[in-house]
């Protein structure tokens, strides 16, 4: 519970800070490329975001990934991962941008395994104050294919 309340509290306090018309919180549900090891993983996230030139941003990437294993080794368990990363956004047409997010996976000592990287290129259309997206998402750990194809939806806070 006290690693939750710490994650709870960092991304309530990225909503402080970031760029007010590119910061987002949202969500993501993903389909494994390899199914006989998962069966499919889903998350939340913040994004806080600051303006570089007029159509690129830089921000951190802050986020829960759940992944649902399906091998016998893992017993069909899941597999919280807290996300702690960068990203950086390209408007390359007036409403539709590339991302690339990355950074570290952790799951603490108890968990399946420790630290991992991962790795999050996107595409998405921006629009009001939403933004949709797919994109794949790699996980950096030993041998284990759970990398995934994901699509999401995120809100600007602002």
């Amino acid at each position: 519970m006290k690693k939750l309340t710490i994650i709870f509290l960092l991304l309530l306090g990225s909503f402080c800070v970031g760029q007010e018309n590119e910061s987002s919180i949202g969500l993501h549900i993903g389909y494994p490329l390899d199914n006989e090891v998962s069966q499919y993983n889903f998350g939340i996230f913040i994004n806080p975001m600051w303006e570089l030139s007029e159509d690129s941003y830089l921000g951190g990437y802050l986020g829960l990934n759940y992944i649902v294993l399906q091998s016998e080794d893992a017993g069909g368990a899941e597999l919280p991962l807290a996300d702690f990363g960068a990203s950086y956004k390209y408007y390359f047409l007036e409403f539709v941008y590339a991302q690339v997010n990355g950074g570290i996976s952790y799951n603490g000592p108890e968990g399946f395994f420790t630290v991992a990287g991962f790795a999050n290129p996107t595409i998405g259309y921006s629009f009001n104050s939403t933004n949709v997206f797919v994109g794949y998402r790699k996980l950096f750990f030993n041998d284990a294919n759970l990398d995934s194809i994901e699509a999401g939806i995120s809100f600007k806070f602002f």
